[in-house]
């Protein structure tokens, strides 16, 4: 189908978006962008809203200067507004400690969201096509994505972090391929980013390794992809109607800042319903928030079924989950009522420690800190360790496996299960399996906050570092 034909199809299928008086169009300066600005300006003014351009560099790569140019001189030839800005990501994924990819999102929406409230824009377009849509599927299933996440993109949703804006993907169902053969018959000549080659980057990576790979196997996958992405969604829906239902059964009336549910109802839900409404409590007291990460929910439902009255568990956003007699609080974790919070691993995959270094645990919000060990012994602290290991070596953190064992300084050489150690040291069974182990290749160095492995103790000659687990900021 004509580009031009895929875009009329949208605004048609889309009354809101064609409510807006102005859009705001997100240009780099690649196909996928350039050949949506080209054909949304070629449509006929009554078919759509007024159109401004916005790009954003990144300042990632040199000549990315060059890149700003050219879309400014393209939206003048064709007589559109064009808003350009230059922000230093890489400074700001140093400063939030985020990855680069994640840093760039985040400052990209936030620069798109400006340029739309300045101009009294009431959307933003973006170039998302056919192909990124198989592309985040495949990842998202890869991190072990439920159903929210496996449903993909959508082709019309919010902008993050400024949900009064609309975000729309006119070319979510079109090939890549036929977005560079339109951009070859109007003789558009788009730039070309060399960072999409980079194979060190995740998405790159099953861009160009594991989908040819697996198209091998089934040449149509990534329209196969696309469709499930959509089944999905259609699903997902279902799944955001009962959790409405039991969203009106459980809340309750809390004070600003914090959400309540009852506890018996809650605890009767399906653990389904009882993560969607977790997530929802997320969600509405973090709306800045991208991911709300699995691993935390289910550690919190588990946690419930178990957890004693003023007993908490850490959420994503540096929330906790709070037990009362009655009630299931969800609130900031510093306000909680309760004793120090407990570490815990996001997943199941090893998550490597620099040596010296910091490394975060993930959404619980605890980091371990690795440094030389000081001259002086240093005071006593249930979250700090000295042990020897060899300063090139590497280290892990993760969650213990099945059947793990270890020798827990001062058993004199014998050895015991971690689980049977964590168990016998009251952890909530809850939070066993995600418990945060330092360890070095297979052994187990130190059970986070509770024992050192014996044969990890310093000795006069070794090389002597300290391990420390902080609670989040």
């Amino acid at each position: 189908m004509p580009l031009r034909s895929v875009l009329s199809g949208y605004f048609a299928a889309h009354s809101t978006l064609r409510a807006c008086n102005t859009v705001v169009v997100a240009v780099s300066g690649g196909a996928d962008s350039l050949a949506l600005l080209h054909a949304l300006q070629a449509l006929p003014a009554a078919e759509r809203p007024a159109l401004w351009v916005a790009h954003l560099d990144h300042a990632l790569r040199p000549g990315s200067e060059s890149d700003a140019r050219f879309v400014c001189e393209t939206a003048a030839r064709w007589q559109l507004g064009c808003s350009s800005e230059r922000r230093l990501v890489r400074e700001t994924a140093a400063r939030l400690h985020l990855s680069i990819e994640m840093a760039a999102r985040q400052v990209r929406y936030e620069f798109l969201a400006g340029v739309a409230q300045a101009q009294g824009a009431g959307a933003v377009l973006v170039a998302h096509n056919a192909d990124d849509q198989a592309e985040t599927v495949l990842l998202r299933l890869l991190r072990g994505a439920g159903l929210a996440g496996l449903r993909g993109m959508r082709p019309l949703s919010r902008v993050p972090g400024a949900p009064a804006l609309l975000l729309g993907r006119p070319l979510l169902n079109v090939p890549r391929a036929s977005i560079e053969a339109y951009c070859a018959q109007h003789a558009l000549e788009p730039r070309q980013d060399a960072s999409n080659a980079d194979q060190t980057i995740g998405r790159n990576r099953v861009r160009h390794q594991l989908l040819p790979a697996l198209e091998a196997a089934q040449p149509r996958l990534r329209r196969i992809l696309s469709r499930t992405a959509a089944v999905l969604a259609s699903e997902h829906a279902v799944v955001l109607q009962a959790t409405d239902r039991a969203w009106e059964q459980c809340a309750l009336r809390a004070p600003a800042g914090q959400l309540a549910f009852a506890r018996q109802p809650f605890g009767a839900l399906l653990p389904a319903l009882q993560a969607g409404l977790l997530r929802r409590a997320v969600r509405t007291l973090r709306p800045a928030l991208r991911d709300v990460d699995y691993a935390p929910i289910a550690i919190a439902c588990e946690f419930v079924r178990h957890a004693a009255v003023r007993q908490q568990v850490l959420l994503p956003g540096a929330l906790a989950l709070y037990v009362e007699y009655e009630r299931l609080l969800v609130l900031p974790a510093a306000s909680a009522p309760q004793p120090e919070l407990q570490p815990f691993m996001d997943g199941c995959s090893a998550v490597d420690v620099g040596v010296p270094g910091r490394t975060s645990l993930g959404a619980c919000g605890w980091w371990l800190e690795v440094c030389a060990a000081p001259a002086a012994a240093a005071a006593p602290d249930r979250w700090a360790v000295q042990f020897a290991h060899p300063a090139q070596a590497p280290l892990a953190l993760r969650s213990m496996r099945r059947g793990e064992r270890f020798q827990p300084l001062g058993l004199h050489g014998h050895s015991q299960s971690v689980a049977r150690f964590l168990q016998n040291v009251k952890v909530p069974q809850a939070l066993r399996a995600a418990w945060p182990l330092l360890c070095s290749g297979e052994q187990v160095v130190w059970v986070g906050g509770w024992r050192l492995d014996a044969r990890a103790c310093a000795l006069p000659g070794t090389d002597a570092w300290v391990a420390r687990l902080h609670p989040p900021n």
